[in-house]
């Protein structure tokens, strides 16, 4: 199986391609003098679901019924997110014992969106998909992170099993709801569930897709009052990358 043979492949054991070998002779042993800010894993719970619950992408081709009982707790989806959660364990104490610097911050850059549900029914919809994507990875890792990195765009408004384009919302140009409040309720909401770790907040993605260059400066600017209003009632954010995909480019 796609989980049971290639996913723990690539995050466990001695021959993997994220753990000890490649970490010792690739890159903490060649950079890690200059490296103070490592990023193990770019949204794991999306990578998952698009490459062995969905199929989307590369590397992943489920059956209907592995797509079918991928989110059961023995599913593709679960077993895959443990597996990421163990390469990243790994990583972060081989990463803190041979590091040249005094104190590197080891931690992931977590997708989060803000979720609203589009009618009544549905609700639920939303619930289930927060319970599986806000913080069941994060909690399996806090032990083994020394910031709390999100990625943040904007909302999504869920309709049945889907995401719902609303008029009277405003969009990017890839389809993301602007809504810089959200990125203010999420860091208040994870801040609340990881205070006690007493650890910095990171926002590791964060920007708008536009040509025109129309809404760009508006859409930063107010990510920042939103970051600065969090960081005025509870929190420390480090700092903000702001791009978008290729936007950095």
């Amino acid at each position: 199986r796609c989980y049971d043979g290639v996913v723990q492949a690539l995050f466990t054991g001695d021959n993997f391609c994220f753990g000890n070998p490649f970490l010792k002779w690739v890159v903490v042993d060649s950079v890690s003098d200059v490296v103070e800010y490592w990023v193990r894993f770019n949204e794991p719970h999306v990578f998952c679901m698009l490459t062995y619950c969905a199929g989307a992408w590369p590397g992943g081709n489920p059956d209907m019924l592995e797509a079918a009982t991928s989110v059961l707790p023995t599913g593709v989806y679960n077993q895959t997110m443990d597996w990421i959660a163990i390469a990243h364990s790994k990583a972060y104490d081989y990463i803190h014992e041979h590091s040249k610097l005094a104190k590197p911050l080891v931690g992931v850059a977590h997708h989060v969106s803000f979720m609203r549900p589009y009618g009544l029914f549905d609700i639920v919809a939303v619930t289930i998909a927060n319970s599986m994507t806000l913080y069941p990875f994060m909690d399996s890792i806090s032990k083994k992170m020394d910031y709390v990195g999100l990625n943040y765009y904007g909302q999504e408004a869920v309709c049945g099993a889907g995401l719902k384009l609303v008029e009277t919302d405003e969009y990017s140009e890839s389809g993301r709801g602007v809504y810089p409040d959200g990125l203010f309720r999420m860091l208040l909401q994870f801040h609340e569930r990881y205070k006690h770790l007493n650890i910095p907040f990171i926002i590791t993605e964060n920007g708008v897709a536009d040509k025109t260059d129309l809404i760009r400066r508006p859409y930063i600017l107010e990510h920042l009052l939103a970051i600065y209003g969090a960081m005025i009632m509870v929190l420390t954010v480090t700092f903000l990358c702001v791009y978008f995909n290729f936007d950095m480019v």
